[in-house]
């Protein structure tokens, strides 16, 4: 089945995926493999075409709000996307991994022990950071041509959540979808 799942790239037609195989190509093996893709495998949500869709099954506890919609998020996220150019991507990333760095070396032989002065300054900060981390998730989405989606809030098994949602990633390849969850 794994390698029925790998030749199912868009590209192959069930005859090509017959021959790689190295399956004869006849009705029966033909509708074996139909039956295999779109009614096995699609009513998980492996395999998806226009005809398959796929229904959430079971009951999930989750409440979300939207606190920017799609197009504010794509707005700012198409004039963001050029921060994942390589030219200035890698610069950036090496600058950061050289600050946390030092910082490790400074502070290393210190106690980890937290005390703050201006808590409120440090509340507007840590939420200025989840903007910025679920920014940098839509903006890579952006950056490879796709739309983003809204940015919220939410409790996900009673654990609180910010989001972005970048569902339209599947799109993508592998690598491209790495790179957008690591874009946060």
């Amino acid at each position: 089945v794994f390698l029925f799942i790998q030749l199912a790239t868009g590209q192959n037609s069930i005859v090509d995926i017959c021959r790689k195989m190295e399956i004869s190509v006849s009705n029966d093996n033909l509708n074996r493999i139909c039956d295999l893709y779109f009614k096995n495998l699609a009513k998980y949500g492996i395999i998806k075409n226009k005809h398959n869709r796929t229904e959430k099954k079971g009951i999930s506890f989750n409440l979300t709000f939207t606190i920017i919609n799609a197009d504010i998020v794509n707005f700012f996220c198409k004039k963001l996307k050029f921060l994942y150019n390589q030219k200035i991507c890698l610069p950036i990333l090496i600058c950061f991994i050289f600050l946390i760095a030092t910082n490790l070396y400074i502070y290393f032989d210190q106690s980890f022990a937290f005390r703050c002065d201006r808590p409120l300054l440090v509340c507007i900060l840590v939420l200025l950071s989840f903007f910025a981390h679920e920014f940098g998730h839509s903006s890579a989405i952006c950056y490879y041509g796709k739309n983003a989606g809204k940015i919220g809030v939410g409790l996900l098994l009673l654990a609180p959540i910010m989001f972005s949602d970048v569902s339209e990633c599947w799109g993508l390849s592998k690598w491209k979808r790495v790179i957008v969850d690591l874009g946060g």
